[in-house]
């Protein structure tokens, strides 16, 4: 009998997409796939070998939950990945480097926390983009709250993109879009160094998934994680694509 795996997303996979490639490596792995959409009010039986998630945002514990009950394997893991303060709270529980931050209601409280130079988020969006300003801030909100304030962490203007999957960790260096410097440009694929990797794991294991992002920045006394984001696009790295088909049959017995 064909081990069923359940793709539960929060949109259709589009073609060349990572989730796209995992569907027919899947199949052509001797799998019945099935894709559900719950974003738009489809369902499943709650029954699977295995459930494969992504893109369900801040419900994504209660889509989850009957497959939980159930005792079927979720991957990339069960982390909550809506609320940025939680998020943060268990990278501080597992030991990882993180900035000093606070959740603040209004904006009026984000403000307080200047003159000394911050970085603020939305507590429930994606921490990337329009949903993260930098110190001076505008006197006016520029995205809706809650908020999480993080202290500014100096660094080299570089972030370190690292995607884990399972045990593998892949990576790439890109301009902060909050800092600009002069020569700094594109993206390159980063050598992966032991530091870096432990630093991945552990912020992969203190959050719950195995397959993740990772953005790590380097301050003056080394790494510090500044973002988490469950299951990522893994575009442009080299090998990385393999290595979530490979981590992801591995929960499926016999394959």
């Amino acid at each position: 009998m064909k081990p069923t795996v359940v793709l539960l997303l929060g949109k259709p996979p589009k073609p060349g997409t990572i989730v796209d490639d995992l569907r027919t490596q899947l199949v052509e792995a001797g799998c019945a796939v099935e894709v559900v959409l719950p974003k738009q009010g489809e369902s499943t039986s709650g029954t699977a070998d295995l459930v494969v998630h992504r893109g369900l945002g801040a419900r994504a514990s209660e889509w989850l939950r009957p497959f939980l009950d159930a005792g079927v394997t979720v991957c990339p893991g069960t982390a909550d990945s809506g609320s940025r303060s939680a998020l943060w709270a268990d990278l501080v529980a597992g030991g990882v480097r993180v900035p000093g931050a606070r959740r603040r209601a209004t904006w009026g409280e984000v403000l307080a926390e200047e003159p000394r130079k911050v970085v603020v988020k939305s507590e429930q969006g994606s921490g990337r983009g329009e949903e993260v300003a930098v110190s001076p801030l505008p006197p006016e909100p520029v995205f809706e709250g809650p908020y999480l304030v993080e202290e500014y962490v100096e660094n080299d203007g570089w972030d370190r993109k690292l995607y884990v999957a399972g045990d593998g960790v892949f990576g790439l260096l890109k301009p902060s879009p909050l800092r600009s410097a002069a020569g700094l440009d594109g993206a390159a694929v980063l050598e992966v160094t032991q530091d870096l990797r432990t630093v991945a794991l552990a912020a992969a294991a203190a959050t719950g998934m195995h397959l993740c992002g990772v953005d790590v920045i380097l301050g003056e006394d080394g790494p510090v994680v500044v973002d988490v984001n469950p299951f990522p696009g893994y575009r442009g790295v080299p090998g990385a694509g393999e290595a979530v088909v490979r981590h992801v049959l591995g929960h499926l017995p016999g394959l």
